[in-house]
């Protein structure tokens, strides 16, 4: 009988690491950064100082022209080809789908967060003035006792945004009006605000307190940090970011914890997370940092290769 030699390959395990963090990314410049959205996994943007606007594609970012010289401080973007900015000034934005224009602004008071629902649905707030958008063009909107310097707006739908401000006010947009109206304890300029289509919500205060919405009232109020805080982004209930001076960036799923290692010193002003893995932070001198999904396939040994005999 013909022996012949057979070849066994004993395979090992290869184990799957998945790690996410947040790390620093090259500046576009050194202009600080006051905005970021990021609708979808193909486009988002950010703006900052000195007429800073840039667009990523989903992979990476780039600067577009701007008809001025600007402070730009909020951004907000309904598709790939329509988005706005909002400037001090009152100077408001438009990008059509190629370039970046002024457009007629009924105000000149300074203009600090925009948010945009569709193309005939938005909000813009400032310092004593909120604006909207209607029928093509944006008016002041005029309803006593909202003479606040607003800070941030929050929709999620075209009948549900909140807007925040000085005096740790709060209002919310029924459709109608700002129907109800809500301060926050103890009283703090809130710098950004979040809602959930659950009704679920958070606020970010300028005294280093995140203030959490139960459906009904501003219930609890954490104690986060010494830092002011300026931003804040959620993927679900129980996953969240915010961010604030002196490159300060914290973490819920039960409690707010602190994220290590410092990244930066410079103020954190800004941050979007567009998934639990996938996120992006703006903050002074351009600093620019991304949420990171590294998942790594970690080799171990393939295994022996064993000769046998037959």
């Amino acid at each position: 009988m013909k022996k012949g030699i057979i070849a066994l390959l004993l395979i090992a395990t290869v184990p799957v690491f998945a790690a996410t963090y947040w790390q620093l990314i090259p500046q576009l410049n050194t202009n600080e950064i006051f905005d970021i959205e990021i609708r979808s996994d193909t486009y988002g943007w950010l703006c900052g100082n000195n007429s800073t606007i840039a667009k990523y594609d989903g992979a990476n970012w780039a600067l577009t022209s701007c008809p001025g010289f600007y402070k730009v401080n909020g951004i907000s973007a309904t598709d790939d080809g329509n988005a706005w900015a909002v400037c001090d000034g009152g100077v408001i934005l438009h990008f059509t789908g190629t370039n970046w224009n002024t457009v007629l602004s009924p105000t000149i008071q300074n203009l600090n967060d925009i948010w945009m629902y569709d193309y005939n649905n938005g909000w813009i707030v400032g310092n004593n003035v909120l604006l909207r958008y209607n029928n093509g063009l944006w008016s002041v909107y005029s309803q006593a006792g909202m003479n606040y310097n607003w800070q941030g707006v929050w929709g999620n739908a075209a009948q549900y945004v909140w807007i925040c401000g000085s005096s740790g006010r709060t209002s919310r947009w029924n459709g109608t009006s700002f129907a109800n109206s809500y301060t926050v304890s103890p009283a703090a300029q809130l710098n950004a605000i979040w809602f959930n289509s659950s009704g679920n919500g958070w606020a970010a205060g300028e005294n280093g307190r995140m203030y959490r919405w139960n459906g009904s009232s501003w219930y609890t109020s954490y104690a986060v940090t010494s830092n002011p805080l300026y931003s804040c982004s959620f993927t679900a209930t129980n996953n969240g970011w915010a961010t604030g001076d002196n490159g300060y960036i914290t973490h819920w799923t039960t409690s707010w914890q602190p994220y290590s290692p410092q990244l930066t010193t410079q103020p954190l002003n800004a941050i979007y997370m567009r998934s639990a893995t996938s996120g992006f932070i703006g903050g002074g001198q351009g600093a620019l940092i991304q949420y990171v999904d590294d998942t790594a396939v970690v080799p171990a040994s393939v295994g022996q290769v064993k000769a046998m005999f037959q």
